[in-house]
């Protein structure tokens, strides 16, 4: 009886666990119930804060942007007003100015017993007249006139000259000169390009001199143009006169017949003569430019503003060698990209490098080879046959192509040997300047007979010149080679020395002792591709140095304020709500908002665009000198009179010698010359430092800036190529 009693009794201590249990059961589920309301009304709130912020701050930005749309309107009044005064004050100025007939009378009268510099209508300015010490600028300026001819200087009287205060150190100060009345000065500037043809004043320019009003009001037009709108679209002229950059834009818009190609051994690129280098290709222009000897290595490159590099640098280098050598490579102009599909087909021979261009819009392409046969006294020069069979190879593997180029240093003298048929082929006579001839000479020559192409040098007699110009003496190893049948196709073969490079474009200052000129001369020439319908716009490739920003002094009033642009913040907001779990929600939530904002910025807000100037930066040294200027011209001469040349065996040897002794002694006084500036520089600097602390920080400041040895090429950057 006791165990069943016991069985129909529960246990009263799991009953109270039961209960237990079940009671926290509900106050779970209350407490649950609880936090879900709480953290609704939270989101609410903050749902509530979150659009009360956004509002406040699009109103704030709205206020704040119609502010600044007064503030600019104002301005604008102010200077309209400004332009009307300046206006006025013109048409004034002309009613009380006398006419022409009576500005002698005027001149006469009033300026008699003041400065005749004073007057603007007998004076004019020269700029690049040279500097020097205890100068006589009036006799400078009488030794100016008569360098126009005997017609100018018997017919005009100089009667007073000044240096004018310049603001740079690294060029001369403008001169203004006064003569005796206007016909003088009309008579001087109609001949004023006779200066091109003299050596001392070719780089010296003369203007009409301008009175304070009319320079005041070129200053105001400019100013005025930078301000109004579609104002960047016109310019001011030398004459005063405002008219559209548009036109000039479409004059220089022209159908292309004709790509410029050309080639230099550049002898090596380092930190030290880049800027030389880099100065001397940018002055020829060309629209492909062959390199050879860069001795650049493993990735490379060279950089040239405007240029896009493709190179094939030599891998095979002794261990123990100090530095790189050999290497070829092509400059290829921006622009070509756009009508050629460009790509790299033969890499496989050292020191050559084959590169095919194939126009987008047709059918047609050219090759270009560009090429470094080493000297044969050099262990790599020793198998000229094996690297003109694989030039061959290359031919007759791309024979279907409509040109084929090779430009390059052959080292190859080929003296009076043919390498066309006379009877046969339709190319002129080649004329012979390098009579020597060498074994790479030989094989060169069979090479060119067995290829059917020929050399274009020789061919264009009036720019012909030696190619190679050293103490070693003068020779032809540098070649444009292109098939016979296509001789026709080509025109203005030029042989440039780098001589005649530095002085056209003022690049003595680039020289140094670690930064020598090479020794080989530039080759150019043109070749026809009017079939390829390509257009030079220059237009088009001035949007490459184009930086567009956006007008934010003309932001709209319904800026972000759209109801399209409320409901996508409305969306993002609730995104934050429910996916703000991981850092990558929130990171994507962010580049969401971004993203939404600069689509409204370019929709709503306008745009304007701002051209980074082109203008080339002059180089000097600051110890170049009127000795050194002597040299370099005494060096120049004798350079001129060793190419040209032609005497009995002992004529050359003396001419070659004193060219020698005049290239020795400019080297040795110009390294003597930078060793002096650079010590007194130091002993200046030593100085400072202990007498004038500021001073000599200040001057540590200016000095930093002289290392530029840094890549300037900033926009030119590695196009996709096929290989």
């Amino acid at each position: 009886m006791a165990s069943k009693s016991t069985k129909k009794n529960p246990d009263p201590d799991v009953s109270n666990k039961l209960d237990s249990i079940i009671n926290s059961i509900k106050e779970l589920k209350t407490s649950q119930d609880s936090m879900k309301r709480m953290f609704e009304s939270k989101l609410d709130k903050l749902r509530t804060d979150l659009m009360a912020n956004v509002d406040n701050k699009v109103r704030a930005l709205r206020d704040e942007i119609s502010m600044d749309i007064n503030r600019e309107t104002n301005r604008t009044d102010q200077l309209l007003t400004t332009v009307q005064s300046i206006q006025t004050r013109l048409d004034s100025l002309e009613q009380d100015t006398p006419s022409k007939n009576s500005v002698p009378l005027l001149s006469h009268s009033l300026y008699q017993t003041q400065n005749p510099l004073d007057n603007p209508d007998i004076t004019i300015t020269a700029s690049g007249l040279p500097f020097s010490d205890d100068e006589n600028i009036v006799e400078k300026a009488n030794d100016l006139i008569r360098a126009l001819g005997e017609d100018v200087s018997d017919n005009v009287n100089v009667t007073a000259a000044a240096r004018l205060p310049s603001r740079f150190s690294d060029r001369p100060a403008i001169v203004k000169i006064s003569f005796s009345n206007l016909d003088e000065k009309v008579k001087v500037l109609r001949n004023k390009m006779k200066l091109k043809q003299t050596d001392t004043y070719k780089n010296v320019y003369i203007k009409s001199s301008k009175s304070r009003i009319e320079r005041l009001i070129e200053v105001n037009a400019r100013a005025v143009l930078r301000n109004i709108p579609g104002g960047r679209a016109l310019r001011v002229d030398a004459s005063g006169r405002i008219k559209s950059r548009n036109n000039q834009q479409q004059e220089e818009t022209r159908p292309i017949e004709f790509i410029k190609v050309g080639h230099l051994n550049i002898t090596g690129w380092t930190l030290r003569n880049c800027e030389l280098r880099r100065n001397i290709l940018s002055s020829t222009k060309c629209d492909l430019i062959c390199i050879s000897e860069t001795h650049l290595a493993g990735q490379d490159e060279l950089s040239v503003s405007g240029y896009t590099w493709l190179g094939h640098n030599r891998t095979n280098i002794h261990r123990n060698a100090p530095k790189a050598s050999g290497g070829v490579g092509i400059l290829i102009k921006n622009w070509i990209f756009k009508y050629f599909k460009v790509s790299e087909i033969d890499k496989s021979f050292d020191g050559a490098f084959g590169i095919k261009f194939t126009n987008l819009s047709s059918d047609t392409k050219f090759i270009i080879f560009v090429c470094y046969l080493p000297p044969e006294n050099s262990s790599r020069g020793r198998d000229a046959q094996s690297f003109f069979a694989h030039l061959l190879t290359q031919i007759y593997t791309y024979s279907d192509c409509d040109n084929i180029l090779l430009l390059g240093d052959f080292n190859s003298r080929i003296g009076a040997l043919s390498e066309t048929l006379c009877l046969t082929d339709n190319v002129p006579k080649r004329d012979i300047l390098d009579k020597s001839i060498n074994q790479h000479g030989h094989e060169f020559v069979d090479f060119l007979n067995e290829a059917k192409f020929c050399v274009l040098n020789g061919r264009f007699a009036l720019d012909d010149n030696f190619t190679s110009i050293s103490r070693k003496g003068k020779a032809v190893v540098d070649y444009i080679c292109v098939p016979q049948d296509s001789f026709n196709d080509f025109r203005n073969f030029k042989v440039l020395t780098t001589q005649d490079i530095v002085d056209n474009n003022n690049l003595q200052g680039l020289i140094g002792d670690k930064s020598k000129l090479p020794d080989h001369s530039v080759i150019t020439c043109e070749f026809k591709v009017t079939h390829c319908n390509l257009v030079n716009n220059t237009e088009s490739s001035n949007q490459s140095n184009t930086r567009s920003r956006h007008r934010l002094d003309r932001i709209p009033l319904d800026f972000m304020s759209s109801d399209l642009m409320r409901q996508t913040l409305l969306n993002l907001i609730g995104q934050i709500e429910h996916s703000r779990e991981t850092q990558e929600n929130v990171d994507k939530i962010y580049d969401n908002l971004c993203n939404l904002i600069i689509a409204e910025v370019d929709d709503k807000i306008p745009k304007t665009s701002s051209n980074k100037s082109n203008r080339r930066y002059k180089h000097t040294k600051p110890y170049w000198n009127d000795t050194l200027k002597d040299l370099w011209n005494d060096m120049r001469m004798r350079e001129k009179d060793f190419l040209a040349c032609t005497g009995n065996r002992h004529r050359k040897t003396a001419i070659r010698q004193e060219y020698t002794q005049a290239r020795d002694k400019f080297d040795k006084t110009f390294r003597k010359t930078e060793r002096e500036y650079r010590r007194l520089k130091a002993v200046d600097i030593e100085t400072m430092s202990t007498k004038n602390p500021s001073e000599f920080w200040e001057k540590i400041k200016k000095t930093r800036s002289d290392k530029r040895y840094h890549n300037t090429d900033g926009n030119n950057q590695r196009k996709r190529i096929s290989s």
